[in-house]
């Protein structure tokens, strides 16, 4: 039991470097973003649906920061990075109950 006692007491110190490791190569894969990215693209990178990102602007990046580039809305890639980091509660995303506006047939 004394190996297992050991190898249990070493998880914390293991997942932390995980979290180093994880960071990092986040952080290096930034490095590649283009200069200017669309919305559309913003949101591939970031794994969330275009449509709901593109409806609600309150959960777009920093719209203050957005330009007109080659006739689309872009943004520049530090505003970009920044905005993948944060969580649904950061931008106080709360989906809608998929059942909200279901009727029921009486």
């Amino acid at each position: 039991m004394g190996s297992i006692d050991s190898a249990i007491s070493r998880i914390p110190h293991i997942e932390e470097k995980i979290d180093m490791v994880l960071t990092l190569l986040k952080e290096n894969q930034y490095q590649e973003l283009p200069e200017w990215i669309d919305l559309k693209t913003a949101c591939e990178y970031k794994g969330v649906n275009y449509e709901t990102v593109r409806d609600r602007p309150d959960l777009q990046p920093d719209r203050s920061k957005r330009r007109k580039v080659s006739g689309k809305w872009m943004w520049p890639r530090d505003v970009i990075i920044e905005w993948i980091k944060k969580t649904d509660d950061d931008l106080g995303y709360k989906p809608e109950p998929k059942h909200a506006k279901l009727k029921v047939a009486g």
